[in-house]
């Protein structure tokens, strides 16, 4: 039984436990991106070569928070609360803790570091091309259903897509679990980072008694996910997804794995180029591809990292840091705790893909 697999997320076990689906984010985009940033400025010596674990992980920002749905206490609040603001503050509170540190853990913590910063740059660009596309289910909203988990399902799709077009890899050749290492290696160091950055960027977390306890179960409900999902074959999808009543697959589970195939039929990363909307720029039409949005968050990026590496030595580094990566929000860049105007979407037909993709596998598993 999947129940059993070893630090698997509650909900993500049997359709019979109740979680939010399409509420577990995607991790493959963030980790090449922050392989791109690095491979950039891999001419600097104090930046290193190839991302370590730590730039990984660190890359992976407050999505670490939202895994966490099988230990108690859960820190899954902290995902949320991060994702709305104040990210820069909190890094450079986190650089703030890590200059006590001695080397090795201060340069295994300034990696964790800039893996953070590079998480706040690819979503803010990111998550306005798969808003758009993907809509939002609201449930006070009946014509919204079909949007359910269709932001977990573009970014699944887009992992894929990304795996393919820069590294012609799929996810099992990628083997993103491995890049991660141990949880026993990690734990010591971001424990003694981000618990007291936490505490010093927001208030609820300063009066938490038991935030160390949920960021450590965050982070093992991480890993136990990330491997999971590490390797996942249509027979395993299958399992994920068949219901024990009747034997038949409920789509939706499967926006929890990355597909094991693409949809040749649906634009998913808008290669023709059509028109979408930034809310934060509703009056200008864009027609990026998702490749160009990627693109994009490299450049931006690459002078993020650039700045921090230049600034994490100075006295004042924490306020400069701060600055640097700004504390506009992740969803779409826009002022902390709030988004840009309206929700502006045209969703693709994503739901009618999973139902194609539902077919195959249960054809194929049979």
């Amino acid at each position: 039984m999947l129940s059993n697999v070893p630090g698997f997320p509650r909900g993500f076990n049997t359709a019979r436990e109740r979680v939010k689906i399409g509420s577990v984010p995607s991790h493959i985009t963030h980790a090449l991106h922050i392989e791109e940033l690095i491979r950039s400025l891999s001419t600097r010596s104090d930046a290193g070569y190839t991302p370590t674990q730590f730039h990984y992980l660190g890359a992976q920002g407050p999505d670490l928070f939202l895994h966490n749905r099988r230990r108690r206490p859960s820190g899954l609040r902290y995902g949320a609360i991060i994702h709305r603001g104040s990210i820069g503050r909190l890094i450079g509170a986190m650089q703030d803790a890590a200059s006590a540190l001695e080397p090795p853990a201060y340069r295994s913590a300034s990696e964790f570091i800039l893996g953070f910063a590079a998480h706040a740059v690819l979503d803010r660009a990111c998550h306005p091309f798969i808003n758009y596309f993907a809509g939002r289910w609201n449930p006070s909203r009946p014509e919204s259903k079909k949007n359910r988990g269709m932001h977990s399902f573009l970014e699944r799709l887009l992992d894929v897509e990304m795996l393919r077009a820069l590294r012609s890899k799929t996810p099992r050749e990628y083997d993103f679990a491995r890049r991660l290492g141990s949880e026993s290696d990690v734990l010591g160091i971001i424990a003694r980072i981000v618990p007291d950055a936490l505490a010093a960027t927001y208030r609820s977390a300063e009066s938490d008694r038991r935030l160390a306890d949920r960021l450590e179960n965050a982070v093992l409900d991480s890993y136990g996910f990330y491997r999971f999902t590490n390797d996942v074959s249509p027979d395993t999808a299958a399992r994920l997804a068949r219901r024990r009543a009747d034997g038949s697959i409920e789509p939706l589970w499967l926006t929890v794995v990355h597909p094991p195939f693409l949809p040749d039929d649906v634009d998913f990363s808008n290669e023709r180029g059509s028109r979408w909307f930034h809310p934060c720029a509703p009056d200008t039409p864009r027609t990026e591809s998702f490749h160009d949005v990627f693109s994009r968050a490299v450049r931006d990026g690459i002078a993020v990292l650039a700045g921090i590496i230049d600034v994490r030595e100075t006295p004042d580094a924490a306020e400069r840091i701060h600055a640097i990566v700004g504390d506009e929000n992740l969803s779409d860049g826009g002022p902390a705790g709030a988004r840009c105007g309206e929700f502006i979407a045209d969703p693709l037909p994503l739901r009618a893909a999973l139902d194609r993709l539902r077919d195959r596998i249960d054809r194929e598993t049979r």
